[in-house]
């Protein structure tokens, strides 16, 4: 069985440092498997933890986007 973990993260270093050894156990216990992630604007350190995942883990996919464009509301 494949599974794939997907995750949209923003500011959240200290949950990462947590949760990073649980969902590699979590991934284990397939035979496939592997995660995307995605990040939008972290202020933290969030990116550099990802990035340093990303390398010790082939099955992980890091995607980054700055959330420096304007929002807009149309009415």
């Amino acid at each position: 069985m494949k599974v794939t973990i997907c995750s949209i993260i923003k500011d959240v270093s200290n949950a990462l440092k947590r949760n990073i050894p649980q969902i590699e156990k979590l991934m284990e216990s397939f035979e496939f498997s592997d995660a995307i992630i995605f990040e939008n604007g972290s202020k933290d350190n969030t990116k550099e933890i990802m990035h340093d995942w990303c390398n010790s883990n082939k099955n992980i996919t890091f995607l980054s986007e700055d959330n420096t464009k304007e929002t807009i509301s149309a009415n």
